[in-house]
């Protein structure tokens, strides 16, 4: 599994901080600032194994990992996923345009299995 980090300033989670585990020197850095951070370093804390890119939780929430689309108009109960390979090719074009204009970090498009630009972090 690829290395999954989190990048902050407030290490806090939707209600509750991150645990101490999470400050041990071999799961924190600093990282090199991203391109709208007006120059400042962030936390780099790494959460490989945290449940979020185990192979425990890929077997278990196997639907996460596949691609799926739905037309919203025709099926806004997203029932039925399209199958459309030329559909899937453009809504990755549009899914790496918009990573590289956000400065997604490497290693996100190592998890999407995506090749990364050489600009990535």
């Amino acid at each position: 599994m690829a290395k999954i980090s989190d990048y902050t300033l407030m290490p806090a989670h939707m209600r509750t901080p991150f645990g101490t585990d999470s400050f041990s020197e071999n799961r924190l850095s600093l990282a090199k600032p991203f391109n709208f951070m007006q120059d400042c370093q962030v936390m780099q804390i790494d959460c490989s194994g945290m449940g979020w890119a185990s192979a425990d939780s890929k077997a278990r929430d196997e639907w996460s990992w596949k691609t799926l689309l739905y037309d919203l108009e025709a099926d806004p109960q997203q029932a039925l996923p399209i199958s459309n390979t030329d559909v899937e090719a453009y809504m990755t074009e549009l899914l790496l345009a918009n990573m590289e204009a956000s400065d997604a970090p490497r290693e996100q498009y190592l998890r999407l299995d995506l090749k990364a630009p050489a600009s990535a972090h």
